[in-house]
């Protein structure tokens, strides 16, 4: 919210001036509060964000409304209505005619449409910290929430009535208010937390102050005044041969912004001629560099030296000469930019004099003369920027005037070479000063601005070449044209060093300075060692004007954002570029594969994550936290929600993974998006469930033991039977996202599938459920060892003593047999089914209850107690009771000798588990009966009327004595559990199709659960229990779940078809199997359609959802509840879901 103070300011200045005006009408800032406990705003969820703005635009209504009633209050000093108000009325009546054809007052206006920046939105969801909140644009926060209201909004930009910006929990606006309106708006108007004056303040705006030091800059040079062209920087380096000459070396390593200013003496070398002696000038080549209405200088073409002679220009070649044998104006003309251009030169007030001359020796010498005869000496600097084999004439020429006072300074030359060779003109003269060039040609990737000062590959070096300077000058037209001109080489660092000359004289009228006093000037002046790539036999001096001092310009990156681009790009140097700018290079840095910082400036392409891109995004488009722009619908990465840092401040829609957030704002498309994530996420623990233990070519991966340890701890801990089951008890989402999505975790339950998971449970399988690691014999085997001939050994059967081993190997030869369908598969699960396997459980566990009676001895021989094996314990929660009674008898003894009780082949069957219990044998009376515990009610009878028990009884012989006699009787309880007591049940299977694949309404496990899978029918056998029992085919009935297997008739178990207390995300329930005694519901086949399955309470009223909708059955892999009439959305037709088939056995 950096911007609010400066958003304040400007109510503040303006409410100043209006109040010079309006003695009694002010300006306020009003604040609104939702809820004292809300967080602060940008910390607020983005729903909450959406109500609180919803909240604010009302109040502005209801404020704007008391304004307009009372508008007569507003009156100015003259007794006139204020015009503040009356243009306001004016302008909001046009807009209300213009949005509806009329002027309904009723219209509610959108105070929130214009301000599309003003709302600092934060985003943050609960559990996500304060620090990676993201934002929000507040009109499409508003506008998106009051889209599809029947109320309409028009947009308006209010100056009486307008949001400012949120702070802390409360939301401050500005309203223009007269002093009756402010007494009682409290009263009328809800929400107000404070009504409060503005008043006038200081700004703390961000001014253009310098970022030099003029003083320190005099104090160093001794300069009588400065002069500063203010560049900005540019990848063209369009003015760096200017910079470097006017400060100490700059070093990247620093962490500094190159200052690309240009300082120099205020004098600029006024008073000071400086003759060209070059192929000519054309001023349209560069208008601002050449001022030549100015009355400071002269700028002129003065001769043309051609054929040995020279001729003085007319008035119109003044300004456009050239030699007359050869047309190359352009060379001349951009060394006179050089060396005193207004905008590229080095001396802006010196005099230029243009010599046009051919390139000939006999030119060069009448230009010569003819300056010696027109200039005066100590006051003029004269640039050859060219170069001849030695001629004696043209030394001897050179040699005279600088003994008169004449200042040269020339090329060293671009090839590469020792400039010093006697046989070379003019560089390797004593009466000369000699220039050599750095690189300051462009910046790369690879290249730095330390580059800058390295000696051009192709400038020519030597002991004679006095001092370098930059080789490169850009010249334009105007100082923003497209017509940038490069141009490169020692001719250009001649003139840049004649300018400093000229600097030097104009600065130090008073010294009469030559050659030698010069050069000595010029080297006392130069950054010594600074060049890269120097020759030891060549002297290490870069051209300089005086001043060292190094400055820092601001970077536009700085992390305060006080010196942002506004209206430019900040590039990956630090500096801002106008993004108007024709040159090509300049204008690269804007673009953000070239490092453009798009939080700082404008970038192309666009980024919307910064206000210099708002509304970059399309109506289905995001914006990444990376400032992208992506589709909704392709957000493969999910780039789209807040918590992955999507922004929404400057245009483009965010999503949130947060259920309880999806309402009728939201597009369907939206939300499969969205339950999709939330599904995937819910997924992730599970994915473990499905681990893959056999490679690409279905060749077993096998395990060692640790690993199988492991895999199988992890399997178990993650509840994955219990998942594999039912998935959408533990990932909710997916039984939407189902609908259009398939997931890894929730496979389509084919044979192969079902394969693996009974492979995967055999595989985990223990002997004793109590330990983790005690793996069945033939689950060691089998994925350990690698004996896989596990169907040839008949020691399989030997997994018939531990209950969890035969289950998951019955389930494992039934997935098999579904595969293969081959008859020994079938005969080994017929075995696994078989008593002989079942009664094998060696970890059943008995209770024994022995009777003694002491002093008397009993034999009871061959007598055989048998307890029916029909006898059905329900659940394992059979109670067992033991009562003792002692009755005594006096001087009575009984004796009984040789009698023998004997309780064989008792078996008793519990739940679908099928325990047996063993043969127990004793000395004295034994009863043997299953250990299990409830806290049910207890049933006593006496174990001499035990159920169908059988006696027999020989051998019993009486001795009678005087003694005591002590009896003592047992008690056993057994809790039997009946089936239904009808005998008119009607056997039925409910069938439905889902994506061409039959299902049947039914469960693989007999025993209570919250809710069940369906199995498909081509799994044949492994789905076990599909059948029910009804007792009628009108009138409602409770659903029997059978115990028959494999889709067979069979009987009634005690288990009901009810509904589930899960729900899914839109609160309807699953189905459940419930005992029942405790079922709730009854259901009948074609109640409110041919083929649904209604549902009703236990008085046979149709139940209904909270809409009235009557409740029938849907069905997809987890069967649950849902309206009878659900239409499909995309067929616009009865959904197929809904939709059953009966057949009756």
């Amino acid at each position: 919210m950096k911007n609010n103070f400066i958003i304040f300011a400007i109510v503040v200045i303006f409410n100043y001036c209006i109040s010079n005006a309006l003695a009694e009408n002010k300006f306020y800032v009003i604040t609104f509060q939702r809820n004292k406990k809300d967080k602060d705003f940008d910390r607020m969820s983005y729903f909450d964000q959406k109500s609180f703005v919803e909240l604010v635009n009302e109040r502005l209504n209801d404020i704007y409304n008391v304004i307009i009633d009372n508008k007569n209050t507003y009156v100015a000093k003259n007794g006139t209505l204020d015009k503040t108000i009356e243009e306001e009325i004016d302008k909001v009546n046009h807009l209300r005619k213009r949005h509806d054809g009329t002027q309904d007052e009723q219209a509610k206006l959108n105070f929130f449409g214009y301000r599309r920046n003003r709302l600092k939105k934060g985003g943050v969801n609960e559990g996500k910290s304060d620090s990676s909140s993201s934002s929000s644009n507040s009109s499409t926060v508003f506008n998106e929430n009051y889209e599809k209201d029947k109320i309409k909004y028009i947009p308006v930009n209010s100056r009486i009535v307008s949001p400012i910006c949120p702070v802390a929990n409360t939301y401050a606006i500005s309203v223009y208010l007269s002093s009756s309106i402010v007494k009682d708006l409290k009263e009328r108007v809800s929400d107000i937390v404070q009504i409060e004056e503005t008043g006038l303040g200081k700004s703390e705006a961000i001014s253009n102050e310098k970022f030099y030091d003029e003083e320190e800059i005099l104090k160093e040079t001794n300069w009588k005044g400065l002069s500063v062209q203010e560049n900005n920087f540019d990848y063209d380096l369009r003015f760096s041969h200017l910079s470097l000459i006017s400060q100490d070396k700059y070093y990247d390593r620093n962490n500094s912004f190159y200052d690309n200013n240009y300082y120099y003496p205020a004098s600029a070398g006024k008073g000071i001629d400086i003759y060209i002696i070059d192929t000519g000038l054309y001023v349209p080549e560069s208008k601002y560099d050449f001022d030549i209405n100015s009355d400071e200088r002269t700028i002129s073409c003065d001769a043309i030296c051609s054929y040995e002679s020279c001729d003085e220009t007319t008035e119109e070649e003044k300004h456009r000469c050239f030699s007359r044998r050869y047309d190359v104006k352009y060379h001349g003309t951009h060394v006179a930019a050089s060396v005193a251009g207004l905008v590229n030169g080095v001396a802006k007030k010196a005099n230029i004099h243009m010599i046009a001359t051919d390139i000939d020796s006999r030119d060069d010498l009448a230009a010569l003369d003819y300056i010696g005869s027109h200039a005066d000496p100590h006051k003029t600097v004269i640039n050859i920027s060219r170069g001849y084999r030695y001629f004696s004439y043209l030394a001897n020429k050179v040699s005279e005037l600088a003994s008169q006072g004449f200042i040269f300074t020339v090329s060293a030359g671009n090839d590469n070479v020792n400039a010093c060779n006697r046989d070379r003109l003019y560089s390797g003269l004593d009466t000369v000063i000699t220039v050599g060039y750095t690189d300051n040609a462009l910046l790369t990737t690879s290249k730095t601005m330390e580059d800058m000062y390295r000696r051009a590959s192709r400038s020519n070096y030597g002991p004679c070449v006095d001092i370098f300077a930059p080789g490169t000058v850009r010249i334009t037209n105007e100082p923003r044209d497209n017509g940038l001109i490069t141009s490169t080489g020692s001719s250009f660092a001649s003139p840049f060093t004649a300018g400093v000359v000229a600097l030097i004289m104009a600065e130090n009228p008073e010294i009469e300075y030559n050659v030698k006093l010069m050069k000595e000037t010029l080297i006392s002046l130069s950054l010594k060692d600074k060049i890269l790539d120097m020759p030891s036999s060549t002297p290490n001096r870069f051209l300089n004007n005086g001043k060292r001092s190094l400055y820092q310009a601001p970077r536009c990156d700085d992390p305060s954002g006080k010196y942002s681009c506004e209206d430019g790009c900040c590039s990956k140097f630090g500096h801002c570029v106008d993004i108007s700018t024709q040159f090509i290079r300049s204008k690269d840095l804007c673009n953000i594969n070239s490092g453009c910082q798009s939080e700082f400036g404008i970038c192309y392409p666009l980024r919307c994550n910064s206000k210099y891109g708002k509304d970059v995004c399309k109506e289905d488009e995001c914006c990444s936290a990376k400032g992208e722009c992506v589709s909704l619908l392709d957000d493969s990465r999910n780039l789209c929600f807040i918590e992955n840092g999507c922004i929404s401040k400057y245009g483009g829609k965010c999503l949130s993974w947060d259920l309880d957030a999806i309402d009728d704002t939201i597009d369907d498309k939206y939300k499969n998006k969205i339950y999709d994530k939330n599904c995937k996420k819910e997924l992730e623990p599970y994915s473990s469930c499905f681990f893959k233990y056999y490679d690409e070519d279905n060749r077993y991966n096998y395990f060692t033991e640790d690993e199988l340890k492991e895999v199988c701890q992890e399997y178990k801990d993650k509840k994955c039977l219990e998942f594999i089951d039912s998935p959408f008890k533990f990932a909710p989402s997916c039984e939407k996202a189902t609908e259009y999505h398939s997931y890894v975790e929730i496979p389509k339950r084919t044979k192969k599938i079902n394969f693996e998971i009974a492979e995967r449970n055999l595989m985990c399988s223990v002997k004793n459920t109590s330990s983790n690691d005690d793996f069945c014999d033939i689950s060691y085997k089998f994925f350990v060892k690698g004996y896989d001939e596990i169907y040839e050994d008949t020691r399989y059967k030997d997994e018939c003593k531990y209950q969890e081993c035969r289950a998951n190997l019955l389930e494992y030869f039934v997935a098999l047999y579904n595969l293969g369908s081959r008859p020994d598969y079938k005969n080994l699960i017929k075995y696994m089914k078989s008593d002989a396997c079942i009664n094998a459980d060696i970890l059943k566990t008995t209770t024994t209850t022995t009777t003694t009676t002491p002093d008397t001895t009993t034999t009871v021989d061959d007598i055989t107690t048998i307890i029916d094996d029909t006898t059905t314990i329900d659940d394992a929660t059979t109670t067992v009771d033991t009562t003792t009674t002692t009755t005594t008898t006096s001087d009575t003894t009984t004796t009984v000798d040789d009698a023998n009780t004997t309780v064989d082949d008792a078996t008793t069957t519990v739940d679908d588990a099928t325990t047996t219990i063993p043969t127990t044998t004793t000395s004295t009376t034994t009863t043997t009966i299953p250990t299990t515990t409830t806290t049910t009610t207890t049933t006593t009878t006496t174990t001499t009327t035990t159920t169908t028990t059988t006696t027999t009884t020989k051998k019993a012989t009486t001795k009678k004595t005087t003694s005591t006699k002590k009896t003592t009787t047992t008690t056993t309880t057994i809790k039997k559990k009946s089936t239904p007591t009808s005998n008119k049940y009607i056997s039925v299977k409910f069938k439905g199709t889902i994506s061409y694949s039959k299902y049947y309404l039914g469960t693989k496990k007999l025993g209570e659960q919250n809710t069940f899978h369906l199995f498909d029918n081509d799994d044949g056998v492994s789905a076990i229990y599909r059948t029910w029992h009804i007792t009628s085919k009108t009138d409602p009935s409770y659903l029997y779940l059978s115990k028959a297997e494999y889709g067979n008739d069979g009987k009634p178990s005690d288990l009901c078809l009810d509904l589930s207390s899960y729900t899914n995300s839109e609160g309807y329930n699953f189905l459940s199997i419930v005992k029942c005694s405790n079922a709730k519901h009854k259901f009948k086949y074609g109640g409110t359609y041919s083929k649904t399955i209604d549902i009703y309470d236990k008085n046979n009223k149709h139940i209904t959802d909270k809409s009235g909708n009557k409740l029938c059955i849907y069905y997809n892999m987890t069967p649950r509840v849902y309206r009878c009439d659900y239409i499909n959305k995309k067929s616009n037709k009865k959904a197929q879901n809904m939709a059953w088939d009966i057949s009756y056995l």
